[in-house]
């Protein structure tokens, strides 16, 4: 079942998305726990997303309350599929834990993570 524009689903008991559509460009907010309860879920959301060809897709991460490994490789998945199926991904909104969990991983080298408003880039 694919979601309608700006419907929401929960992927688990603590994990859910939603999506919006403009032209081909798609905003994906999920909001909970990522984490290995939804991986299945999110997969295959992801996959009815990049079927269409989206020339970007942005992943707000805003409401993310928490993440582990599992979680990490979903956003790891999803830049690799950006590669291969050349769309720009990026990822926003992440909160202090989540930015952390991805440098302390180093895969801030690996993610298109934007800095937070406000912030300056270091270089």
């Amino acid at each position: 079942m694919s979601l309608q524009d700006g419907e929401q689903r929960h992927l688990s008991c603590f994990c859910s998305l939603s999506i919006e559509r403009e032209a081909d460009e798609v905003l994906i907010m999920l909001a909970g726990e990522l984490d290995l309860s939804c991986e299945d879920a999110m997969r295959a959301e992801v996959a009815r997303v990049t079927e269409s060809c989206p020339h970007a897709v942005v992943v707000d991460l805003g409401d993310v309350t928490f993440i582990d490994s599992p979680g990490l490789r979903m956003l790891l998945d999803f830049a690799s599929a950006s590669r291969r199926d050349g769309f720009e991904l990026t990822l926003i909104g992440a909160d202090r834990q989540v930015r952390s969990s991805i440098r302390i991983t180093g895969l801030d080298r690996l993610l298109p993570l934007a800095e937070p408003l406000g912030k300056e880039v270091r270089r």
